[in-house]
């Protein structure tokens, strides 16, 4: 059985890769996000297109990839820093028991 402190560890290790993981995601969001402009003016990610729009493709004046990008990616960091939250609890339950 590991020790108590290969188990800290391993915590620490865990949650200081996926901090990087989240920061990564978050900043690849805020870049998307900010590259998802139509001639200098910044548009709207939308997650559905009207019908109207999907009959005629010229109505589309945003950035359909990069906001499906932006929106996964902000998940992505969401679903980490959820993760992180989780790792450092079970970490501090962890301390406060073996003391």
């Amino acid at each position: 059985m590991p020790s108590a402190d290969n188990i800290k560890q391993i915590f620490s290790l865990a949650s200081f890769v996926i901090l990087f993981l989240s920061l990564g995601a978050a900043g690849t969001s805020l870049g998307l996000l900010q590259a998802n402009t139509n001639n200098g003016v910044y548009a709207i990610c939308h997650f559905f297109i009207s019908y109207t729009q999907a009959m005629n493709s010229s109505l589309l004046n945003y950035n359909v990839p990069t906001c499906k990008l932006s929106i996964a990616s902000a998940a992505i960091a969401t679903i980490c820093l959820a993760l992180l939250t989780a790792i450092e609890l079970i970490s501090v339950s962890f301390q406060i028991y073996v003391k």
